[in-house]
């Protein structure tokens, strides 16, 4: 058998050749003694070349940091990585330093807190260095840390431990936020050509664990690494083909009678919305949501002037009918002449941005086994209709082409500021929705407009 053969049926719980061999790490000294240099990086060709030099059949290599990132020094042996946990370098400790402060004490700081970007340029540099080498047919392995790790490196054991009797809360927050980064390393590695990928955890000593049993059961372990819906809707945004179709629905979490059939659990429209919310997060876990539809900004980003159409039956018992109807706009000409940053003027951004990681973190509380995501309903006709209502909103187009194709584009840059916050938040899928055919094709001005806002 050759290397990575070997170790992938060792894994896979069949007999191999021989038994294989692999090590986690190597230390500088057994590097000089192998291969005549002490790396004072833990680096891909020098892992591969004490690897083969030991007759192994595979190797780990760490997930990089992103191109051109580099420590923040305190001293000479004191350094912040890219997560803000300070760590001490000792002559024993490479390639891992020892943490020694960490970034979060309390909820005040995990709202300020900002993961790192696990989808940056770099994060695989050493995964591509290895088929690079001549690896003579080794398995590649990396790994990610496991969420108790993170949070240990994040808050550090003393206030884990307080936190598991003050704030059981703020670990479970953490351990989801944790499991989001870590599913995306692993698909990285997966997508870099690993042979199999580790879940580095530290969960306890040869004499116990670090938390109780019951501890790990309720706060660790229902955070899962990998949820088959959200693995399956994943796979499906992306193109590919998941081993069954994934499944969404746009509004069925909230028909109560439907719920109350498939889960036995009683809502009403009326419900406090807290019993709401846990009968709906019931429904798509039982009907296996693969990814929730969810945008944050709507109507309600418009209140200083928008058109009331009322609305028709759409939920269970119409609880959603409104007969009242209003538009501010008394003629085609006075919608023509609107401007938008007149009524509505700029943004402040870094709020935009936190809303929207709010948002979607909220949504990921709720349904942490399928995809989630945040984004912008009133987008360019939708926003367009929110404004106007259909009626104004035809005459207007239909009245003067050229100048509602001006609105268009005074409307497309207004809107455009929700979409630079949401590029720049920590959010992996974002949604924009979209009614791509309001009137007929030829009416350029709204096509190009329109088109402009999608492609954004």
């Amino acid at each position: 058998m050759k290397r990575k053969e070997r170790f992938l049926t060792a894994l896979m719980g069949q007999q191999p050749d021989r038994v294989p061999m692999f090590d986690f790490l190597f230390q500088q000294p057994l590097y000089e003694a192998l291969i005549g240099r002490r790396p004072e990086t833990y680096n891909a060709p020098d892992v591969v070349a004490c690897a083969l030099a030991l007759g192994h059949d595979a190797v780990w290599l760490r997930l990089s940091p992103p191109t051109g990132w580099q420590p923040r020094w305190l001293d000479e042996s004191t350094h912040i990585d890219e997560w803000g946990t300070v760590f001490r370098q000792s002559a024993s400790s490479w390639p891992f330093d020892a943490p020694v402060d960490y970034p979060i004490s309390g909820r005040e700081d995990l709202r300020r807190y900002r993961l790192p970007n696990p989808t940056l340029p770099g994060r695989n540099a050493e995964l591509a260095a290895f088929w690079q080498t001549g690896h003579d047919d080794l398995a590649l392995t990396a790994g990610v840390s496991g969420p108790f790790t993170r949070a240990w490196h994040l808050l550090g054991y003393e206030r884990i431990c307080y936190a598991l009797y003050d704030d059981p809360g703020l670990l479970v927050e953490i351990f989801r936020l944790t499991v989001d980064y870590a599913k995306e390393l692993a698909r990285r590695c997966a997508a870099a050509g690993c042979h199999a990928i580790w879940l580095m955890e530290d969960l306890g000593d040869n004499a116990r664990g670090f938390m109780k049993s019951a501890h790990f059961a309720e706060y660790y372990f229902n955070r899962r690494l990998i949820a088959m819906s959200y693995a399956d809707g994943w796979a499906a945004i992306h193109l590919e083909m998941p081993p069954r179709v994934p499944r969404t629905e746009f509004s069925a979490w909230r028909y109560w009678d439907l719920i109350r059939v498939v889960t036995g659990v009683s809502a009403e429209p009326d419900s406090p919305p807290e019993v709401r919310q846990q009968a709906s997060n019931a429904f798509m876990k039982a009907w296996n949501f693969d990814l929730r539809w969810a945008t944050l900004i709507s109507s309600d980003d418009l209140a200083e002037c928008r058109t009331d159409m009322g609305h028709a039956e759409y939920d269970a018992g119409g609880a959603d009918r409104r007969d009242a109807i209003s538009c501010p706009f008394k003629t085609p000409e006075e919608a023509l002449a609107f401007d938008p940053w007149g009524s509505y003027g700029p943004r402040d951004q870094a709020e935009l941005t936190r809303r929207f990681e709010e948002h979607y973190r909220q949504r990921c509380a709720e349904t942490p086994d399928c995809v989630n995501m945040t984004g912008i309903y009133i987008t360019l006709v939708s926003g367009l209709i929110e404004i106007f209502g259909w009626e104004m909103l035809l005459l207007a187009a239909g009245t003067d082409p050229a100048r509602f194709g001006r609105l268009t584009d005074r409307y497309a840059a207004w809107i455009q500021q929700y979409f630079e916050a949401l590029a720049a938040a920590d959010v992996p899928v974002p949604c924009a929705h979209s009614l791509e055919q309001a009137a007929t094709p030829d009416w350029d001005d709204i096509g190009r407009a329109a088109l402009a806002t999608v492609a954004y």
